[in-house]
């Protein structure tokens, strides 16, 4: 079959057809090219294929594209070869224009095997195109109401988890207020790691600290009443029950976060409680972790948490100045924190102190 039989046969197709020489002179269009493209009604076979001031053909400079391909001679050495080729059409663009859509198929012509040409083909996508854009349309709506019903539910965890240490806290009357302070404290060392491009920790890491920091000391809802309202130094086997809480903290919190909050927040979490009274020197509890072997997360707790413990007042014990806060915890350095840890903690102290100074004026 020809090349102008095939065009007779496809001329009432819904799909538009244009087809040129290996010269890009003009061998025949279909009907509803020509109703695509006015100036192909006065198009003669043979002559050069020119449709550059239809409207439809300078959109989205599908034609340019088409004319650095034919133009260049990059199959020059196909054409003369006859051979057929397999390739993929090179341009395939999809083409707004009116309202409409039309995908813009342009490959080789073949006849016989053999490459004639080029071949234009003009596809009316606009139904396929809005059914996409409307299908597109409700997968967004979609993932924003399940994005938004996922922001509530794990608003309501955090609620429930603070509530829960909140409640915790409440059965300890010497440390009110202390897992909100030492969240604080937490956020502020932190902020300071942050400036340090040398230092491995990035705002994620920041946001999932401030986050656990109010469950370190959850496993104290399982100590009895009478040691953890105890008013003065525990005896021996008072302090001992009362170590329980980091380990019994940690299964709280895996009970807790299992499957309803992302492992490494769960594993954070987990050895926040577990291990921020480990000792770098090896003399915490309950595992007597040394050195690197305590999560990092929990070295960071443990600033925080002993500065709070000095800073405020309890039952067994007036407040310390500032001052003596931070000479205490900088003796501690190597052997009970983190020394690494130190310049940050010092550079956090401006904030520390003015928060905890703001504290006291709220109390006045």
């Amino acid at each position: 079959i020809s090349i102008t039989e095939a065009l007779a046969l496809i001329d009432k197709a819904a799909n538009g057809y244009i087809a040129l020489d290996t010269h890009r002179r003009f061998i025949g269009a279909n009907i509803t090219a020509r109703r695509l493209f006015l100036t192909l009604a006065n198009q003669e076979v043979d002559e050069w294929f020119n449709i550059d001031k239809e409207p439809l053909s300078r959109v989205d400079g599908w034609l340019d594209e088409f004319d650095r391909i034919t133009k260049n001679n990059r199959f020059e050495g196909i054409m003369k070869s006859r051979k057929l080729n397999k390739e993929k059409p090179e341009i395939e663009r999809l083409v707004e224009h009116h309202d409409r859509f039309y995908k813009f198929i342009i490959g080789y012509l073949r006849d016989d095997r053999r490459i004639k040409g080029y071949q234009i083909i003009i596809v009316d996508e606009t139904e396929e195109r809005r059914y996409t854009n409307l299908l597109e349309k409700y997968n967004s709506d979609l993932e924003e109401e399940v994005e938004k019903k996922t922001e509530h539910i794990q608003e309501i965890q955090d609620k429930m988890v603070l509530g829960l240490a909140e409640m915790v806290e409440g059965r300890d009357f010497s440390t009110g207020g202390h897992i909100k302070r030492t969240s604080q404290g937490v956020k502020f060392i932190i902020e300071e790691m942050l400036e340090d491009p040398e230092c491995r920790v990035d705002k994620h890491f920041k946001t999932l600290m401030v986050k656990a920091a109010p469950m370190h000391d959850l496993g104290k809802i399982a100590v009895d009443d009478e040691i953890l309202r105890k008013e003065g130094k525990f005896e021996p086997w008072e302090y001992e029950i009362m170590k329980t809480h980091a380990e019994k903290g940690a299964e709280m919190v895996r009970k807790v976060l299992t499957g309803v909050e992302d492992p490494e927040f769960e594993l954070l979490a987990e050895n926040v409680a577990h291990y921020h009274h480990e000792r770098m020197d090896g003399s915490g509890y309950p595992d007597h972790l040394k050195g690197d072997e305590i999560p990092y997360e929990a070295r960071i707790m443990a600033i925080a948490d002993v500065y709070d413990a000095l800073v405020s007042k309890r039952c067994y014990k007036d407040k310390f100045s500032f001052e003596k806060a931070f000479e205490i915890i900088e003796e501690g350095m190597g052997t009970q924190f983190d020394e690494s840890l130190n310049k940050y903690f010092l550079a956090a102290r401006p904030k520390l102190e003015a928060y905890y100074s703001s504290l006291e004026d709220d109390d006045e």
